[in-house]
């Protein structure tokens, strides 16, 4: 089932091209859905890349395949890996964040992002998804990278703040149970220094033969 198939083309200025790509390559790089379904229940591999070293992932990045993208990304697909395009230089280490963030697929930019996509890589040129989104003007994707970065920062601050008060309640815990614990022993060493008051008492009266009216 991941077979590549092969086929000639002619370039630009007039030299054979031989083309290949596997079934699910050519299933996601068409948006078709059940069919990249039906593929993946077969146990087609989803890291394999096709004559131009593109991803089925980054395929579906690349033509804003958001439902194709899911389904990948639903088994196990990596939002994160960068991969070459070996017939363009602007796919030199792109993620598939990258691909859908130049290209303006919002939908998918969203789908990445929820998957757990990194914002943070850098392609080969140093450049980030949101700074490639900028280059090419797509500012309601460049928006959509800020805002997760906020929520993200915003969650992590909101976890820190859970768990230092978490640990404040830990450490509040310990020294009342020291406190308790301390307590408890001075309370039971008055009581046997009472007990043994009391008990050298009885022996004194008992010694003299003495007995309270």
């Amino acid at each position: 089932i991941d077979t590549l198939c092969t086929w000639k083309e002619a370039s630009k200025d007039g030299h054979c091209i031989i083309r290949s790509a596997s079934l699910i390559q050519a299933a996601t790089g068409l948006g078709q859905l059940e069919l990249t379904r039906e593929l993946l229940q077969r146990g087609a591999t989803i890291v394999v890349q096709n004559s131009s070293g593109r991803q089925p992932l980054t395929l579906t990045a690349c033509f804003g395949y958001a439902a194709c993208m899911l389904l990948l990304l639903q088994h196990s697909a990596d939002p994160d890996l960068q991969s070459t395009d070996r017939e363009a230089a602007r796919g030199n280490g792109y993620t598939a964040l990258m691909h859908a963030a130049y290209l303006g697929h919002e939908t998918c930019v969203q789908v990445l992002l929820r998957a757990g996509a990194s914002t943070e890589l850098h392609n080969l040129r140093g450049e980030t998804a949101s700074q490639l989104a900028k280059t090419q003007r797509h500012l309601a994707v460049v928006e959509t990278i800020a805002q997760h970065a906020r929520n993200k920062r915003a969650g992590r601050q909101a976890a820190e703040l859970e768990a230092a008060e978490s640990r404040a309640q830990t450490v509040a815990l310990e020294v009342r149970e020291a406190l308790e614990a301390r307590a408890n022993a001075a309370r039971e060493e008055l009581l046997a220094e009472e007990a043994a008051e009391e008990a050298a008492g009885q022996a004194m009266w008992r010694a003299a033969d003495w007995k309270p009216k």
